[in-house]
């Protein structure tokens, strides 16, 4: 009780305790005393608050992945892979380096958990549009074997100018200028537009960032983390 009849009083209106200027100057002198005597006071104030902020985003980011879970889980543009129970969605951006592990990691954790199904969105969050493209076009044309391949490729490269890409199309795929081609296409751009507005939609921020039906994982986590994540989506 001692913790919270500060913050009640705190809570009060000045009007409400009818107290003149004198003794309203001489209660908040004792409050502060109070609290200089009691700092943990504030310390679990300070928690209590930062709790409620991470409950409330973790609500708007249910709320958001409810919305948008169609776009999510179930684009044809998308490659994907397995029928499982929990599908996990990884933005991936070919200029991130900490996305280079992406689709590797991915597929392994496919491989251990057979009820898993993977899905990779190409993601240029940026105006420079053309590895996410050239992706996409890769996919379309050649298949998703050759999809897996350019995006190691794509994040070999030193840069991703015109120039570079168009080299890589020629090297990796059958058809290059079908790939080419495709990479301009108004569909293909329209597909990194909505992927990109859609991460805008969701709040997601910069990759490397994971998304479950009931979850967000951002950041450079290790796949433990993900499992974990996986695991708890499960059970609910």
């Amino acid at each position: 009780m001692k913790y919270i009849l500060p913050f009640l009083l705190l809570a009060i209106p000045a009007g409400a305790l009818e107290l003149s200027p004198e003794q309203r100057n001489a209660f908040g002198a004792e409050l502060r005393s109070y609290l200089l005597e009691h700092p943990e006071v504030v310390r679990e104030a300070l928690r209590q608050a930062e709790t409620h902020r991470y409950t409330r985003e973790a609500q708007n980011d249910l709320a958001r992945l409810n919305e948008n879970a169609g776009a999510l889980f179930d684009s044809p543009q998308d490659w994907a892979e397995g029928r499982g129970d929990v599908t996990l969605v990884a933005f991936v951006d070919y200029a991130c380096a900490s996305c280079a592990d992406m689709p590797a990691v991915a597929r392994a954790m496919a491989t251990r958990d057979t009820a898993l199904r993977i899905v990779m969105k190409d993601y240029a969050p940026g105006p420079e549009t053309g590895a996410a493209r050239l992706a996409q076009a890769i996919l379309h044309v050649d298949g998703p074997d050759a999809y897996l391949k350019a995006q190691r490729a794509l994040f070999a490269l030193p840069d991703h100018t015109p120039t570079t890409l168009r080299a890589l199309a020629h090297r990796i795929s059958t058809a290059p200028q079908a790939v080419l081609t495709h990479m301009e296409a108004p569909e293909t751009h329209a597909t990194i537009a909505r992927t990109a507005r859609l991460a805008r939609t969701l709040d997601l921020g910069p990759a490397p960032v994971w998304v479950l039906p009931d979850a967000l994982v951002r950041g450079d986590v290790p796949p433990i983390a993900l499992t974990r994540a996986i695991d708890r989506t499960r059970s609910r």
